[in-house]
């Protein structure tokens, strides 16, 4: 689990995080064999979510949200600016999914 969460983190932090998640669908269902498969369904959307977050082109949001406010407010944010912040949000934001996935994922064994 905490592979699949570094992975979806580290490749949606480079490519959109939507386009990120419908590639790696086959490999969490390649996965599934003796494990229950919802955490890893989860561990692969919170990284992928949070990592999207780690650069300016990983999430579509962030495109929008720097092309406004260079518009509205007419600064620039430039990559390693974006990129110091973005690590550090998006690795605590990693860490904590995947110590509450830890919490969580024996109630969703079975599932």
């Amino acid at each position: 689990m905490p592979a699949v969460i570094v992975l979806s983190a580290l490749g949606s932090a480079f490519v959109d995080n939507v386009i990120f998640v419908s590639a790696f669908i086959p490999v969490v269902q390649e996965l599934t064999g003796g494990v229950s498969v919802h955490p890893l369904w989860w561990a692969l959307l919170f990284g992928a979510c949070f990592g999207g977050n780690i650069t300016m082109i990983g999430s579509t949001a962030n495109i929008v949200a720097l092309g406004m406010l260079e518009k509205r407010y007419r600064t620039r944010i430039v990559f390693m600016e974006w990129f110091r912040v973005g690590l550090a949000a998006g690795f605590t934001a990693s860490l904590v999914a995947w110590l509450s996935l830890l919490v969580t994922s024996s109630m969703m064994i079975g599932s």
